[in-house]
């Protein structure tokens, strides 16, 4: 016996003595896995392998194959299987590379499906035929059209002539710009610079707006030859001929309006031999830029605010008792200063369209400030729950103290409002001196007053964009730019009833008051029932809609969408959640008849920003709008509580996504905000939402902690938005929201003010 034959024997024997070598002679039977052993104890019997010869050992590494893709199997199987795949023609015989081809572009397909698709290719003629390379083109720029339709298309563009076909240099312009082009550029000009890529583009595709042209020359010396470019300068030339001094007359450009002025000698040896000055209205008039050098680069620049509408341009050698013979030509560009701070350099060449692209986007990633700042729902000091980030980051936050405003470091920001008075028909007949509103910028006395028969006093603002992105329960983060910087920003405030945006929206410099019937925003107004009456929110806005020119709707009352920007840009300059502790009190306290009692305008001579921090019977006025919050409350157009549900509309005509034109007293047509926060009380939380602004959803603050300001609803009932809070409301002013009260209500605290949007 082997070894393992004798192991066996002993193991399965009971082991000792000599054994047996057949289970039948064992009285107790043996079992393996519950199988009793039989008959003879050899390992051949049992089915055990007793050699196993080298190469043919079973593998260490063989593991269960139920999930592997190699199966062990039955030579009855694998012939079957074989048999199957040798009687597949070797030409048809499965590769053995076929993968499951769902998701591959290559199917395969019957000789019918084959045969039927070839033959519909084939019946398409050579012109006609699809291409190896065509795709699905719905998003592409260059579309699959019919030859009626190229045909029809390019008879249309034919048919212009040759002055008239649009360039592919052409950019856009707002409706603003090609006013103010249309002002200083004759027709001609205008095709000319229509069908070139030259200074005037790069000026404005750089961000400088309304550029203004130079016009044929008025007032020539010495015999020069002055000759209006392509390029949208003027070209001074000398041919020979002594010359003393060149004027260019009735230079149009927007009154009270920064511009930068550059002037190009091509002679660089010549050019430090010019100098130039610019004047308003004529030489005799004021000077806003005061002999300018050419430098030996060949360029001068120079920053100044026109005062009128008409500019004239002085350039003349620097000895004028010595009169220069040389050639010399002198290019004059002049531009509105960039919103984006950017000075423009003159260009002597034109850009391709590729590099003006370029151009425009490193310089929007360059010079484009965002400012941003997040809230922490979780910290109760209103100023620690604010942090700056973005280009905000390091900044000095704005601060009322017990005396003055500082501005901290926004006294120069870009979205600061311009006092104005604008006249009915929505544009500016001149602006005020922001520091004291009886004056206008060049010194001279204004009418704000009752007298004015013009327009309303009104705080002009830029178009601003502002993203809100919801950070969950009551934590937001908001940013403010003057461009849609990637897409996801809204203006909401610039858009106008016709669903356009625009350059400019105007708020309110007063509250509201009434003379003949029509509501106006003036100074030296008394809110007694005369001008201040107890009007229901219909009747505010039919007063307001009266400012309208026929045919037109632009004026209105103040918006849900204007007070929610309004307070990210408190917010974002105080650098906190508590408007009264930041820019002041407000006129809160007392009754109707301290109301009644107030006169508008007691701070035309404050500044953009006053108040009291501490007491409550002094006027606030943040961005240059008085009793912002206090004295009367806002009745705010765009939020319903409609009987539990907000609802909110952010632009009088449909470009927010609601399916009402107008606003109305019901929230019909609106955009749902979800239920309405029930529990009145301090504001703790709000949600932010870049469509519909904000949503109280706590009431557990103090007038110390969080927001500091009050809430109001009331779910029974629909009832029209009011902001800011009244006399004899006290530190529930601010940001104050009362969704509680129904639009037909009549009272002394409640009132309508202006809004414009040309």
């Amino acid at each position: 016996m082997n070894i393992l034959d004798i192991a066996i024997a002993k193991q399965l024997a009971g082991g000792g003595g000599s054994g047996t070598d057949n289970y039948n002679e064992l009285s107790n039977l043996p079992k393996i896995n519950g199988t009793t052993l039989s008959g003879d104890k050899s390992s051949s019997s049992l089915g055990l392998q007793s050699e196993i010869k080298e190469g043919a050992e079973l593998a260490s590494d063989l593991v269960d194959d139920t999930g592997q893709d190699n199966k062990f199997v039955t030579s009855a199987e694998k012939l079957e299987w074989s048999g199957k795949q040798n009687l597949i023609d070797s030409s048809h015989k499965l590769s053995s590379d076929l993968v499951d081809d769902t998701n591959k572009t290559n199917k395969f397909v019957t000789s019918t499906e084959k045969n039927t698709w070839n033959a519909k290719q084939n019946a398409i003629d050579a012109d006609h035929k699809l291409s190896s390379d065509l795709v699905d083109d719905t998003n592409k720029t260059n579309k699959f059209v019919t030859s009626t339709e190229k045909n029809t298309w390019n008879a249309k563009q034919n048919a212009i002539d040759s002055e008239h076909k649009l360039s592919s240099s052409l950019v856009r312009f707002s409706e603003a710009e090609a006013a103010a082009l249309a002002s200083g550029i004759n027709s001609t000009k205008v095709g000319q610079i229509s069908t070139n890529q030259t200074n005037i583009l790069y000026a404005i595709n750089t961000g400088v707006k309304n550029f203004a042209n130079a016009q044929a020359p008025t007032q020539v010396k010495t015999g020069l030859i002055a000759t209006n470019l392509d390029n949208g300068a003027v070209k001074l030339s000398a041919t020979s001929q002594s010359w003393t001094a060149y004027y260019i007359g009735n230079t149009k450009v927007l009154p009270n309006t920064e511009y930068v002025i550059s002037v190009y000698a091509d002679s660089i040896t010549n050019a430090p031999n010019f100098w130039f000055s610019v004047f308003d209205t004529d030489t005799t008039g004021t000077v806003l830029v005061s002999n300018k050098r050419i430098t030996s680069t060949g360029e001068t620049s120079a920053t100044f605010t026109s005062i009128s509408d008409t500019l004239i341009i002085n350039v003349y050698p620097n000895n004028s008792a010595t009169a220069l013979t040389t050639d010399v030509t002198i290019r004059i560009m002049l531009c509105a200063k960039s919103v984006y701070d950017q000075d423009p350099s003159y260009q002597t060449y034109a850009l391709p369209n590729y590099d003006l692209t370029r151009m425009v986007s490193e310089l929007q990633k360059k010079a484009v400030k965002v400012y941003t700042y997040h809230v922490n729902p979780n910290e109760s000091d209103p100023e620690d729950a604010v942090t700056y980030l973005d280009d905000a980051t390091g900044l000095t936050p704005a601060k009322m103290s017990a005396s003055s405003f500082s501005y901290g470091s926004w006294a120069n920001a870009w979205f600061l409002p311009r006092p104005c008075v604008l006249k009915f028909d929505g544009t500016v007949d001149y602006y005020l001196n922001p520091n004291d509103y009886s004056k206008k910028t060049d010194g001279t006395a204004s009418t704000i007053d009752s007298s004015n028969s013009t327009g309303n006093v009104m705080l002009e603002f830029p178009k601003i964009w502002v993203k809100r992105v919801n950070d969950g329960n009551g934590a937001r983060t908001v940013s403010i730019a003057p461009v849609n910087v990637d897409g996801t920003y809204k203006c909401w405030s610039n858009i106008n009833a016709e669903d356009k945006e625009v350059d400019h929206f105007y708020l309110p410099a007063y509250n509201g008051t009434i003379h003949s019937s029509k509501m106006r925003s003036l100074s030296g107004v008394t809110l007694n029932s005369t001008y201040a009456p107890n009007y229901t929110r219909a009747q505010e806005v039919t007063a307001a809609t009266a400012n309208n020119p026929t045919g037109k709707n632009m004026w209105y009352t103040e918006t849900w969408a204007d007070m929610c920007l309004v307070y990210d840009l408190l917010y974002l300059m105080g650098k906190s959640l508590d408007v009264q502790r930041t820019f002041g009190q407000g006129f809160s306290s007392g009754s109707e008849t301290d109301m009644r009692a107030y006169v508008t305008g007691a701070h035309n001579a404050k500044g953009l920003f006053y108040g009291d921090i501490s007491g409550t019977s002094t006027a606030v006025k943040a961005l240059g709008m008085e009793n912002l919050w206090g004295c009367r409350w806002h009745a705010v157009a765009g939020l319903i509580n409609d009987s539990g549900t907000l609802k909110v509309k952010m632009t009088y005509g449909v470009a927010d996504g609601s399916t009402a034109v107008g606003y109305n007293t019901t929230g019909s047509g609106y955009l749902n905000y979800g239920s309405t926060y029930g529990t009145a009380g301090y504001v703790k939380k709000m949600q932010a939402d870049n469509t519909m602004g904000y949503k109280i959803i706590e009431t557990a603050g103090t007038d110390a902690t969080y927001y500091c300001d009050y809430y109001y609803a009331n779910n029974s009932q629909s009832n029209y938005a009011l902001l800011g809070g009244a006399s004899g409301d006290d530190a529930y002013c601010g940001f104050c929201v009362s969704l509680g009260l129904g639009a037909a209500l009549t009272h002394w605290s409640i009132g309508g003010s202006l809004s414009c949007r040309p």
